[in-house]
Order: structure tokens, then sequence, then C-alpha cells
């Protein structure tokens, strides 16, 4: 199980992350967008759920990427998003 730090500092690192891609170029978020669309057709979601979806998908890669957590599995890392999504 993940410390409630953890997963504070971890909400930290996401909301900064959030704040650095919402000044990028938006051809990222519709390169994702259009290759969701392919893959999973029959799945359509709203705008701002693929951009949740986006944001995540980039806080994983990053914090996989990054030295300080590192340390993390995808599990655990998808355990702390569940326990944001759940608490929200």
């Amino acid at each position: 199980m993940i410390s409630d730090f953890l997963i504070e500092e971890l909400r930290v690192e996401y909301d900064h992350l959030v704040q650095r891609m919402k000044f990028r170029h938006p051809f990222f978020f519709d390169e994702y967008k259009t290759a969701m669309l392919e893959i999973y057709h029959d799945k359509a979601k709203t705008d701002e759920d693929y951009w949740k979806d986006f944001y995540l998908m980039a806080f994983k890669i990053e914090l996989r990427k990054g030295k300080i957590y590192s340390f993390l599995t995808s599990e655990q890392v998808e355990e702390v998003v569940s326990y944001w999504t759940f608490n929200e």
C-alpha cells in the first residue's frame, strides 16, 4: 500500500504536469484523441474525458521516466490514480 504522503506528493506532481501541458501545442492532444477514436471507435467520450485520459497517460510516462518515482510499479501508479478518481 502507498502512504498518504506519497499519494499527496504524486498529486502535486500531477497538477504541475497538467499546468505544463496546458501550454503545449494542442496537436499532441489531437493526435492522442484521433488514435483513441481509431482504436476504441465504439467507445466515444467527451473532450473533457479525453483530456483527463491524456493527462493521466502523460503522468504515468513522466513518473516512469523520472528518477524520483521510478521505483513505482504500474500497478502502484494505477492504485494512486484509482484513489484519486474514487475520492473526487
